[in-house]
């Protein structure tokens, strides 16, 4: 299952309240395939590390992105069981969408979802990434939405306003 959505949207919140009505979930957060490079999720990677093995029902792993030193950290290993849903933006993009049996949109204005983004980064991380959003991350989602149309793919449009409640 992939659930997607613009930066900010309640991805993350709804795919948590998924897992708890799922008895056997994995869930996977596109974060953990950020890219300093592209400053966007490293789709390719995912693809070739999670998604191919997946689809042959083979055992995955990938290292997780760690935020606070920029570079590649961990590495999770995870089986082909249950319900396997993959969170965060870019999680519709169209190299990887065929990949999912259901997938679900998110939908919230992106100011507002700038505005609760900031504060999640400021609470859960000490770390203030208000220009990263304004000059990197906004942009760069606004020209997938536009120029990939994710919600057109989706099953499922959840409005972003009334996750988590």
């Amino acid at each position: 299952m992939g659930i997607d959505g613009l930066g900010g949207s309640g991805k993350t919140t709804f795919g948590e309240v998924l897992k708890s009505r799922i008895s056997d979930c994995t869930v996977i957060q596109l974060d953990d395939f950020y890219s300093p490079i592209s400053k966007s999720a490293d789709i390719l990677r995912l693809k070739e590390q999670v998604l191919l093995p997946f689809s042959k029902r083979k055992e995955a792993g990938f290292q997780i992105y760690d935020w606070r030193t920029g570079t590649l950290s961990d590495w999770k290993i995870l089986q082909p069981k249950g319900v396997i849903l993959l969170e965060g933006v870019y999680a519709l993009h169209k190299d990887i969408r065929n990949y999912y049996d259901i997938k679900i949109w998110i939908e919230y204005p992106a100011e507002w979802g700038f505005q609760r983004g900031v504060l999640r980064d400021i609470q859960g991380d000490g770390v203030d990434n208000s220009d990263k959003w304004k000059s990197d991350w906004m942009p760069a989602e606004a020209r997938y939405k536009r120029d990939q149309m994710p919600e057109r793919s989706a099953d499922f449009i959840v409005d972003g306003s009334d996750v988590g409640r």
